[in-house]
Protein backbone atom coordinates (compact mmCIF):
# COMPACT_ATOMS: atom_id res chain seq x y z
CA UNK A 1 0.00 0.00 0.00
CA UNK A 2 1.46 3.00 -0.80
CA UNK A 3 2.48 6.28 1.96
CA UNK A 4 0.99 8.74 2.51
CA UNK A 5 -2.25 10.82 3.84
CA UNK A 6 -4.79 8.66 2.02
CA UNK A 7 -3.26 5.30 4.17
CA UNK A 8 -6.19 3.03 4.76
CA UNK A 9 -4.39 2.11 8.06
CA UNK A 10 -3.36 5.30 9.38
CA UNK A 11 -4.85 5.36 13.69
CA UNK A 12 -5.60 8.78 12.88
CA UNK A 13 -7.93 7.83 9.95
CA UNK A 14 -11.84 8.27 10.90
CA UNK A 15 -14.19 6.71 9.28
CA UNK A 16 -17.88 7.64 9.50
CA UNK A 17 -20.66 5.38 8.77
CA UNK A 18 -23.03 6.46 6.07
CA UNK A 19 -25.96 8.36 8.05
CA UNK A 20 -29.11 6.26 8.87
CA UNK A 21 -31.82 6.61 6.45
CA UNK A 22 -35.11 9.20 7.65
CA UNK A 23 -37.83 7.20 8.32
CA UNK A 24 -40.71 8.87 6.83
CA UNK A 25 -42.98 11.08 9.16
CA UNK A 26 -45.90 9.65 10.60
CA UNK A 27 -49.06 10.14 8.72
CA UNK A 28 -47.35 11.28 5.81
CA UNK A 29 -47.77 9.45 2.98
CA UNK A 30 -46.43 9.32 -0.53
CA UNK A 31 -47.16 7.56 -4.18
CA UNK A 32 -45.48 7.28 -7.04
CA UNK A 33 -47.74 6.09 -10.02
CA UNK A 34 -46.27 4.31 -12.93
CA UNK A 35 -46.93 7.36 -15.42
CA UNK A 36 -44.02 9.19 -13.27
CA UNK A 37 -46.94 11.25 -10.64
CA UNK A 38 -46.32 11.67 -7.06
CA UNK A 39 -49.09 11.94 -5.36
CA UNK A 40 -48.41 13.13 -1.32
CA UNK A 41 -51.22 12.63 1.28
CA UNK A 42 -50.81 14.98 4.76
CA UNK A 43 -52.46 13.48 7.97
CA UNK A 44 -54.95 16.06 7.59
CA UNK A 45 -55.93 14.23 4.31
CA UNK A 46 -55.01 16.63 1.67
CA UNK A 47 -53.70 15.17 -1.32
CA UNK A 48 -50.78 16.67 -3.76
CA UNK A 49 -50.14 15.21 -7.01
CA UNK A 50 -46.84 16.36 -8.80
CA UNK A 51 -46.43 15.63 -12.78
CA UNK A 52 -42.81 15.11 -14.34
CA UNK A 53 -42.27 17.11 -17.00
CA UNK A 54 -42.56 16.13 -20.84
CA UNK A 55 -40.06 14.46 -23.09
CA UNK A 56 -38.25 17.37 -25.62
CA UNK A 57 -40.16 16.86 -28.81
CA UNK A 58 -38.11 15.84 -31.59
CA UNK A 59 -36.53 19.76 -33.24
CA UNK A 60 -37.53 19.23 -36.88
CA UNK A 61 -33.87 18.09 -39.10
CA UNK A 62 -32.44 21.63 -40.58
CA UNK A 63 -29.23 21.16 -41.89
CA UNK A 64 -26.23 23.02 -39.89
CA UNK A 65 -25.28 26.63 -41.11
CA UNK A 66 -21.88 25.76 -42.22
Amino acid sequence: MPEGPDRRDQPDRVLHPAPPRQAPAPGWRSRLHPDGRLTVTTPTGLTSTTTPPRYATRLEDDPPPF
